[in-house]
């Protein structure tokens, strides 16, 4: 079997999104693996050549064979999900629109968000207003008209909780406040919550919605919930304290024992029955409430919390497939627990940059193996089947090409909305030192980010056309009533040997990717295979491959056969390996030795 390089495309060669074809193949890697490849992997072989052969003195059984074509059947699994490498493509393909926030008067919000991020500057600059900062959080949720979406976010250091909508339905995302209003909030897209409910916030520290209209608030260790129903449909803009505050618990405590009130709460969390989950580092542990704000029980978990040695826990959240409680500290050191509070997993991430502070932890809602962690200066994106590594990173430097901005770029929240198709939103807070004409100099600006298509794309590393043509496992199997002679083996490595063959006649490109100054490798692309990177191109099987029809079918002959099958899948794992440009450390850098 030869492959023709000459016939490939680019079209053909390289799908955004993975291609499944439906197929038994695609049904069993779906079981055993998850499509999970950083760029960074080594490829290596789940079972080794020890694994796949038999003991010297084994006789060879129906059984045991099948043992071993099964093991070799799960490396051939393994190649084929090592083909789909997930990219980043959050700074690449992402519309990521720019709204700058400002006030004008006392309560006289506007996030000026015109078709170009560097008019928005320009725009600022005339505003004659002061620029709108101190974001401390943010949840965005679908409204129920499913036209666009509603975001609670609080400013000026967490003391006004602002609501403002979010157009999705044209091509270019916006926060409507500034350009097109509707009648949500009385003309304007934008409105504050404390002037309909009565409340005075002081330090809102999180917030979290729910599709179904109500809103947790942790203002420092209080903790309210809103009915927001009218502000999730067309409705009269808001009205009436009665119609919003349902319930507020909470108070200072250092006492352990007294379930309703917290002795310095931080984070809060809702799990897929919007049972409330309440961080409170100094106590050591969370504490979890009901959808109404009734204790539940509290997991002191103090080991952990001694463990971080002078680093603290700043975020909670919970996967709503699993129920796992995943705490994230200031340092990137991820704990998790099991929804009954016992221990899981502690690690902490191997490509974080060094220096950089953490803030939020948040899970896709559209993907349960996508997770997101924020820190002041990057957005990774990771498998939760995988966290210790990124699939990539949307970095501060992505957004400083803005025209007049200038000073350091720090985010400040980030969080996910489902409702475009079978895509996700993603709203990204972020504030920045400006200078621009007078009456804005050298000030903080408030900015939030939106990307409305996102997904976990893929780069494919071979035609996916071959899955139709391949053996299933179970006719490669020596069946029970088969007696295990040269001729049943050799008919199942034949299979298995095919299986291969064509799959590796499908491999069609490589991928490419360059170390960055702090050390991140980062996806360059992927490339055609050459006839002279590999010389498995023009493979054929020869007699080595099967037993003789005169050899003994015993471990010794049995073994040179799936040695040269597992030796095959090692030189397809080497093909299949990422290549890298450069090397890390990079030449210009210096490198200090201790």
């Amino acid at each position: 079997m030869n492959t023709d390089l000459t016939k490939r495309t680019v079209a053909d060669a390289a799908p955004d999104v993975a291609v499944l074809s439906g197929t038994n193949i695609d049904n069993e890697i779906t079981e055993l693996f998850y499509l999970d490849r950083y760029i960074t992997d080594k490829i290596e072989l789940p079972h080794s050549y020890n694994d796949v052969s038999f003991e010297y003195d084994t006789f060879i059984t129906q059984d045991n064979f099948n043992a071993k074509i099964d093991l070799l059947h799960r490396n051939f699994l393994y190649l084929n999900a090592q083909t789909k490498l997930a990219i980043n493509d959050m700074p690449l393909d992402g519309v990521w629109e720019g709204a700058i926030g400002t006030e004008t008067t006392v309560n006289g919000f506007k996030f000026l968000s015109p078709q170009t991020n560097t008019e928005a500057v320009t725009n600022v600059a005339a505003s004659n207003g002061t620029v709108l900062s101190g974001f401390t959080d943010s949840s965005f949720v679908q409204d129920k008209d499913g036209s666009r979406f509603v975001g609670f976010v609080p400013v000026k250091n967490g003391t006004t909780l602002l609501a403002l909508e979010v157009e999705h339905t044209s091509t270019a995302p916006y926060i409507t406040a500034g350009r097109d209003p509707l009648d949500r909030f009385g003309g304007s897209g934008i409105t504050t919550l404390e002037a309909a409910t009565d409340l005075s916030f002081t330090n809102i520290l999180d917030v979290e919605a729910t599709k179904d209209g109500k809103l947790f608030v942790l203002d420092n260790n209080l903790i309210h919930k809103l009915n927001v129903e009218s502000v999730l449909t067309h409705g009269t803009a808001l009205t009436g304290v009665g119609r919003f505050l349902e319930n507020s618990i909470g108070g200072e405590t250092s006492s352990k024992a007294i379930n309703s009130k917290f002795k310095a709460a931080k984070k809060i969390a809702l799990d897929k029955n919007d049972n409330v989950y309440v961080l409170d580092p100094s106590l050591s542990g969370y504490k979890i409430f009901d959808k109404n704000l009734n204790w539940k029980e509290n997991k002191i978990v103090a080991s952990q919390f001694k463990a971080l040695s002078g680093d603290t826990f700043i975020d909670i959240n919970v996967h709503r497939s699993t129920g796992d409680v995943y705490l994230l500290s200031r340092d990137g050191v991820i704990t998790t627990y099991s929804t009954s509070g016992n221990f899981l997993n502690t690690l902490t991430f191997s490509d974080r940059v060094s220096g950089e502070t953490f803030k939020n932890i948040i899970f896709s809602e559209i993907n349960n193996n996508i997770f997101y962690v924020l820190t002041e200066t990057n957005l990774y994106k990771k498998f939760v089947s995988r966290p210790s590594e990124s699939i990539g990173t949307y970095k501060t430097s992505n957004i400083l090409n803005m025209a007049a901005v200038s000073g350091t770029e720090a985010f400040s929240f980030f969080d996910v909305a489902s409702g475009i198709g079978d895509r996700e939103t993603l709203f990204l807070g972020s504030e920045s030192t400006a200078t621009y004409e007078p009456p804005v100099t050298n000030a903080p600006v408030g900015k939030i980010f939106i990307e409305p298509y996102e997904k976990t794309n893929y780069k494919t590393l071979a035609y996916d056309h071959y899955k139709t043509q391949t053996y299933d496992l179970s006719s490669v199997y020596v069946e029970k009533d088969e007696y295990v002679s040269s001729f049943m083996v050799n008919k199942a490595l034949y299979k298995i040997l095919f299986n291969h063959m064509i799959f590796n006649d499908h491999i069609h490109s490589k991928v490419t990717g360059t170390y960055q100054a702090n050390g991140q490798l980062e996806l360059t692309d992927i490339e055609y295979l050459q006839e002279f990177e590999t010389h498995i191109l023009n493979l054929s099987a020869n007699s080595n491959y099967f037993v003789g029809v005169n050899e003994p079918c015993i471990a010794d002959v049995v073994n040179r056969c799936v040695k040269k099958i597992h030796n095959l899948q090692l030189e397809i794992a080497g093909t299949l390996q990422t290549t890298t440009t450069n090397k890390y450390p990079l030449p210009e850098q210096t490198v200090e030795l201790s």
